[in-house]
């Protein structure tokens, strides 16, 4: 796997983690609010209706070749380089 493909994928990974990271800011933000008030129901309601972090689950998939888990989204395994069966269909698109 070459660097440049290396970059980009933890280029993603850390994008990912930011916006991970702070939508569970906001979450945490918003029910400690909600707990100020006293209203459990109104609480209750402001974890469950909070979807956006449960959106950004990324599925893990295993090497086909080594297998290492890793992001369902990546076309080349981190750790052997093989491609993924994403990146198979990514390299020929027929």
């Amino acid at each position: 796997m070459t660097r440049l493909l290396l970059d980009k994928e933890l280029h993603e990974m850390d994008a990912l983690t930011m916006q991970v990271g702070s939508l569970v800011e906001n979450a945490l933000t918003q029910v400690l609010e909600t707990l100020g008030t006293g209203d459990r129901d109104k609480t209750g309601a402001v974890v469950v209706a909070d979807n956006a972090i449960d959106d950004l689950h990324t599925p893990i998939k295993d090497c086909l070749y080594c297998g290492l888990q890793f992001s369902a989204t990546a076309d080349f395994c981190p750790n052997c380089g093989r491609p993924t069966e994403r990146g198979l269909h990514r390299l020929d698109p027929s």
